[in-house]
């Protein structure tokens, strides 16, 4: 018997205990074990009535240290002592347990000691398991003893292929990969109906026949593709297939050599001549200036050869000096020749190539570069010349103080171009009785020549225009009512050089038209009347805009004024379209204006007192002053208001001297010169002194002309302890 003490202390004997082992339905389920017994008090009494803390365990031997299974403590009712529970209830029994030799059960009371154990006996039914021991192989019925069809498809746990005859084809295949290619033959062709069949790659022995073709692309020489006409024929050697005729065989001509087109034909390569400046031009005799020449390309292309011509006189070559600055250097630049000859030699010419040997410098370096832009010739004398000296009567002026002049200044270059195509002869267009299709923008640029007016027509993107004389080269010709060297309708001037409501000044188009932008148009000062109209520049933006554009000055070295019958035909020009006020615009260098995009260094707006000035302007036209060092200036009441414009480097304006912003002198050496439109003062740290158009002639009759922009601190001559230097000047009214 085995003794506990009960959940109370009380004594307690398990009496008896029996087991059976329960299968389920399903044979691997985990199975079940009654185990029924009594619980006794050590006095032989049975247990208090009521639900008892009872511990389940099971041990392979009867000493075993540690139970396989265990189970609780798990709430039994115990009545009369008796008590019933089902093992495996609460954790289940691994069956594996019972293939052992023994099996022992263990059963505590609440906390106490575990009763002794108790060995498991099997029931007489349950020997026969002992048989199924030795049952542990698969298949080991005969397909023999399985009769055919008595196994229905319902019985069957798995999924399976059935077919007609022995390895024949499956009547339900619902696999992917499950046959290898090997193992594939097609004796019929395959229908697979509407579907598709995708493959990443094919390759076909035979024939591949199809309705449509798609593909990303074709690989191979195509050289057995029927059924698309290939050309017939060869050209020759040296030439190149230009087209197919319309019987299949090929179109040859002479092949492209280089940048050449047909033999030359068309070719981006050609000579392009440089626009020169005005020569002759007088040479300074010794006074610190340059004659100065200029020669400009447009946009041209890149140079391949580079040919400078130059042609000056002299009485002195051995004090003469010649510089040729490119368009992106205008401060070192080429030395050609210092000096430029032997004493009393009076005649240079030369002609350099990128091969020439400079005295400092090379053409050779802007070889393979864009020549765009301006090149500056400067020749300079620094030595006075004596005009009684032989040879000298005809070169040496002392009265304009000039010694010689440059006689040629030309430069070509050999080009290639991206923008161009040149010819190398003429250049022939078809002959039609009238116009090809209709011009629209998509068609604009091409030309025919009109077989009936006898002109050559061109498609401008709108329609169909004829080529009538000279019309768009900048010059009214006969025939011509206008000629703005364009073929802008809107400008007032057609592209038939028509005028086409041509306005009186350019602030009447701006208040016909308060959008119309900085440029070039044509006007017509007195509408149907004398004067002809003609072509200016329009700030349409500066303080208002509607300004005129009446004169443009460029000063290369600060001693070239305007000359004074151009200062005065522009002053008349101004003053007969009812000039109101003046805008006056500074530039830097003296390529820069308007019309080039650059900004002013300088500008200001004048108002002046008409009942003062007069209609005519005729205070600024030249006179002579009776008297010498005598002063004419307007003083303050000449000019209703100044003022400088938002940008300007000036502060402010000031005078010198009492001196204001007008004004004509008469110096006192030999009673020569008159100074007109004199600005004296513009404050600034670093720009003091503007003089526009100082004619002065420094004791000589005929004058030399200056317009300043100078500074103290800038390199030139020096005048009144200002340093001279050239710039850029424009004069507007409205």
């Amino acid at each position: 018997m085995l003794k506990l003490l009960g959940a109370v202390r009380s004594a307690a004997a398990l009496v008896a205990a029996g087991a059976c082992l329960l299968l389920t339905s399903a044979a691997f389920a985990a199975p079940t074990l009654q185990v029924e017994g009594v619980l006794l008090s050590t006095g032989g009494a049975p247990a208090v009535d009521g639900d008892h803390d009872l511990t389940f365990s099971l041990y392979t031997a009867k000493d075993a240290q540690t139970a396989a299974w265990a189970e609780g403590p798990v709430k039994v009712k115990v009545l009369g002592g008796r008590f019933g529970h089902v093992l495996g209830t609460q954790k289940p029994i691994d069956a594996t347990f019972f293939t052992g030799a023994e099996a022992w059960l263990g059963v505590k009371v609440g906390s106490d000691p575990e009763l002794p154990r108790q060995m498991m006996r099997s029931v007489g039914h349950a020997a026969v398991a002992d048989l199924a021991k030795a049952v542990a192989c698969t298949g080991c019925i005969s397909a023999d003893q399985i009769a055919n069809g008595s196994v229905p498809a319902a019985k069957v746990g798995f999924n399976y292929a059935g077919s007609a005859t022995k390895g024949g084809a499956a009547i339900d295949l619902a696999c992917s990969g499950c046959v290898s290619v090997s193992e594939l033959v097609f004796d019929a062709d395959v229908d697979i109906g509407g579907n598709s069949l995708k493959a990443k790659n094919g390759t076909f022995a035979g024939d591949l026949v199809a309705k449509n073709v798609t593909a990303a692309s074709l690989a191979g020489d195509g050289s057995k593709l029927t059924g698309i006409k290939m050309p017939a024929g060869d050209c020759k050697v040296g030439e190149t297939m230009i087209g197919i005729a319309a019987d299949g065989t090929v179109k040859c001509a002479p092949g492209a050599t280089g940048n050449k087109v047909l033999d030359g034909a068309l070719s981006t390569e050609y000579n392009e001549a440089a626009v020169v400046s005005a020569l002759p031009l007088a040479i300074p005799d010794n006074t610190g200036s340059d004659a100065v020449a200029t020669a400009t390309y447009g946009k041209v292309g890149l140079a391949n050869s580079i040919s400078v011509d130059i042609e000056i006189a002299n009485t002195d070559l051995a004090v003469v000096s010649i510089k040729l600055l490119p368009p992106d250097d205008k401060a070192k630049g080429l030395t050609i020749c210092d000096p430029c000859g032997k004493k009393d030699e009076k005649s240079f010419k030369l002609t350099l190539t990128e091969k020439s040997t400079l005295k400092d410098g090379s053409l050779a370096t802007y070889i393979g570069k864009a020549v765009d832009g301006v090149w500056t010739l400067k020749v300079q004398d620094t030595g006075f010349c004596i005009v009684q000296a032989p040879g000298n009567e005809t070169l040496c002026k002392p009265g304009p103080k000039t010694d010689g002049e440059i006689a040629k200044f030309t430069i070509n270059s050999k080009v290639t171009s991206s923008v161009s195509v040149g010819t190398g002869g003429s250049f022939s267009v078809g002959s039609l009785d009238k116009a090809p299709f209709a011009c629209i923008p998509a068609k604009a640029g091409h030309h025919y020549f009109d077989a009936v007016s006898r002109r050559i027509a061109y498609c401008d993107g709108a329609a169909w225009r004829q080529v009538v004389g000279l019309c768009g080269n900048g010059t009214i010709e006969a025939g011509e009512a206008c000629d703005d060297g364009n073929f802008d309708d809107t400008d007032g001037c057609a592209a038939t050089c028509a005028l086409v409501d041509v306005k009186t000044s350019c602030a009447a188009i701006k208040t016909a038209n308060s959008a119309a932008k900085d440029g070039w148009y044509t006007i017509d000062q007195d509408g149907q009347g004398p004067r002809p109209a003609w072509r200016t520049y329009c700030d349409m933006t500066t303080d208002g805009g509607g300004w005129t554009r009446f004169m443009h000055h460029a000063d290369w070295d600060g001693r070239m004024a305007i000359a004074q019958h151009e200062w005065d035909r522009g002053i008349e020009l101004a003053a007969s379209g009812g000039i109101k006020q003046w805008l006056i615009k500074t530039y830097l260098e003296p390529t820069q204006a308007s019309h080039t995009s650059a900004k002013p260094h300088n500008a200001w707006v004048l108002v002046p007192v008409s009942s003062a000035q007069g209609y005519g302007f005729t205070f600024f036209k030249h006179r002579r002053l009776v008297g010498v060092n005598a002063h004419r200036y307007n003083g303050p009441d000449w000019m209703a208001s100044a003022k400088l414009i938002a940008g300007s480097n000036c502060q402010s304006f000031s005078h010198n001297e009492g001196r204001y912003l007008w004004g004509e002198h008469i110096w006192s050496s030999g009673g020569y010169g008159v100074g007109f439109m004199w600005m004296s003062h513009c404050g600034s740290p670093s720009y003091h002194m503007l003089i526009v158009n100082h004619d002065h002639d420094y004791g000589a009759p005929g004058g030399r002309g200056q317009t300043l922009v100078g500074t103290n601190q800038s390199p030139g001559g020096q005048h009144g302890n200002y340093d001279e230097d050239g710039g850029g000047f424009e004069y507007f009214y409205k």
